[in-house]
């Protein structure tokens, strides 16, 4: 497990549109995910109709026997048609259970320390927590035009929706 991890805390995480790529292995997609953010950050930068909505990453898991995992991130505004590969999510308004990892604990996020520490979170939160969750980086700023990523450290954050 990651730690030690400041929380929790409730949170509201307002209603957003994500637009993510899936995965089909939630335990890689930690070491695949720079391939998704640069064709989203593309697509994103050649549609006037479409601008970040804040400087996340979110990968959004779906239990622990869920076959895929979604990386995307914040969006504002639309497209007539999704690009293949891609899809849009509106979601919910919702309190979330939060947990941060300390900075110097980012480089140990892999496949599965990731998923091992957020089963480890759900545990202790019991019955009160959904079975979706995400991982948000933040700031971490779009691709460039040179290939890469802005290069300030990024925030990690556990998040689990609460139950209705």
């Amino acid at each position: 497990m990651i730690g030690p991890l400041t929380g929790p805390q409730i949170q509201i995480a307002p209603h957003a549109r994500l637009l993510y790529q899936r995965h089909f292995s939630p335990k890689d997609v930690w070491s695949t995910w720079p391939g998704s953010v640069k064709i989203i950050d593309q697509i994103i930068l050649e549609n006037p109709r479409l601008e970040l909505a804040n400087s996340g990453l979110y990968f959004y898991f779906f239990g622990k026997d869920a076959k895929e995992a979604w990386v995307g991130r914040e969006i504002i505004g639309h497209l007539a048609s999704t690009p293949e590969g891609l899809g849009i999510f509106d979601s919910f308004k919702g309190e979330v259970f939060t947990w941060e990892a300390p900075e110097k604990t980012i480089h140990l996020l892999r496949g599965d320390s990731l998923l091992d520490t957020a089963y480890s979170l759900r545990e202790m939160a019991g019955e009160a927590l959904a079975e979706t969750w995400r991982v948000v980086l933040k700031p971490f700023g779009p691709w460039n035009d040179f290939g890469e990523f802005h290069k300030e450290m990024p925030q990690a954050t556990f998040q689990f929706y609460k139950k209705d």
